[in-house]
């Protein structure tokens, strides 16, 4: 044989109709692959929505609950605030009643403003307690300045009542003079 009608596709090398069908068959499974995983793909993503769509309605149910359970905590918060506040009014009542024996009304002895910078000192707001002998400072400062608070004896004490003065020897009511009698009584009573 001569080199002019030797193939040109050498032995062993599949022809063109070879190639073509292999090709074929090749662009084939491709394409059979290719539909599998577009199916796949399909379902990934409607399951992904469906995933999304259920995810969604529990991040709203949890926010429902998120959002139940803050106006309960603050509810909750509340009612403690209130409650620890009566039981402070309580407590500071019950101690300052200790020391205001025979005041006319407690609330009018609580109720002084100007005297209120003592009791707090004395006022535990976190153990919810009050300090006895801050409470009878209290009471002592506010009875002192007002007196009125407080009961005073009965009438018929006071009618029986005799003064405790003693006059000059020699001297007498009606021979003192109106001033020294005023310094008498100032003395006696005190200035009011």
């Amino acid at each position: 044989m001569s080199d002019e009608h030797q193939p040109l596709i050498p032995n062993g090398t599949p022809t063109v109709e070879e190639q073509l069908k292999n090709l074929q068959a090749t662009n084939a499974r491709l394409l059979e692959e290719s539909k599998k995983y577009k199916e796949k793909a399909r379902l990934s993503d409607s399951e992904l929505e469906r995933l999304s769509e259920e995810t969604n309605g529990k991040e709203k149910d949890v926010n429902k609950i998120i959002d139940a359970a803050n106006k309960k905590n603050e509810k909750i918060a509340n009612e403690n605030k209130k409650l620890r506040s009566e039981t402070l009014n309580s407590r500071i009542r019950s101690v300052i009643s200790k020391y205001a024996e025979g005041v006319i009304d407690l609330d009018d002895l609580l109720n002084q403003p100007k005297y209120g910078d003592i009791l707090k000192k004395g006022i535990d707001v976190d153990e919810l307690t009050v300090d006895e002998d801050i409470a009878k400072s209290y009471v002592e400062a506010v009875l002192k300045d007002k007196p009125y608070l407080k009961k005073q004896s009965d009438a018929t004490t006071l009618l029986t009542k005799r003064p405790s003065f003693q006059l000059e020897k020699g001297k007498t009511l009606a021979s003192m003079t109106t001033k020294e009698i005023e310094e008498m009584a100032i003395n006696l009573y005190g200035n009011k």
